[in-house]
């Protein structure tokens, strides 16, 4: 990569607005998880198509997790490179999406 390209890369990826979008993208994800608990509850375990409930809510976590932790990344950068505040929603967002990964794949969401 030349040293245009990543001079472009580095604007971008210190934008301030590139990161707050991430991060209500983040939590836009995030409340779609959260209406997609009762798939993986004990009602939606119960069905036969339970193994497409866990692989639907998986992977809205996954993407969630992604978003939210991207949107953290940028923001710690921001911080160190123009001393902003400290995500806490973010990272706490980050947080919570996985330990929602954990507690799925540990098997707590089933009650």
């Amino acid at each position: 990569m030349d040293e245009k390209n990543a001079s472009i890369l580095e604007r971008s990826l210190d934008n301030p607005v590139l990161a707050a979008t991430l991060s209500v993208v983040a939590g836009l994800f995030f409340l779609v998880l959260c209406m997609l608990l009762p798939l993986v509850g004990r009602a939606g375990a119960a069905v036969p198509y339970s193994a497409e409930n866990h692989r639907t809510f998986l992977a809205v976590a996954v993407v969630t997790l992604a978003f939210s932790l991207l949107a953290s990344l940028l923001k710690l950068r921001q911080r160190k490179l123009n001393g902003a505040p400290l995500p806490v929603f973010t990272l706490a967002l980050t947080l919570l999406t996985a330990a929602t990964i954990l507690a799925l794949w540990t098997g707590v969401l089933r009650l």
